[in-house]
């Protein structure tokens, strides 16, 4: 892994701590609302990270990597389902 690379992933997971932080702190200060909005940013982040990932790892396993396909298509359908509920409030 290159170093531009790592400053990248270490960049998003630093932002996803920080988000991660507020979020907490809106919703120890009752401001639920951002709190939420928040907190589906830093799994969105989370989410993009993840595939991230799993580009890197497929273009270096190859055909090894198809094990995380599954993985990540749950993934994407726990936030769907996540996103439906908070929009139905």
């Amino acid at each position: 892994m290159s170093k531009k690379t790592r400053g990248a992933r270490d960049a998003v997971m630093g932002l996803m701590i920080a988000l991660a932080s507020f979020a907490y702190q809106q919703f120890v200060n009752g401001n639920t609302e951002v709190a939420a909005v928040t907190a589906v940013v830093v799994v969105l982040l989370f989410g993009v990270f993840r595939e991230a990932d799993a580009r890197t790892i497929e273009y270096f396993a190859g055909p090894d990597a198809e094990e995380l396909k599954p993985l990540l298509r749950r993934l994407g359908r726990w936030l769907r389902r996540i996103i439906v509920r908070y929009r139905a409030r």
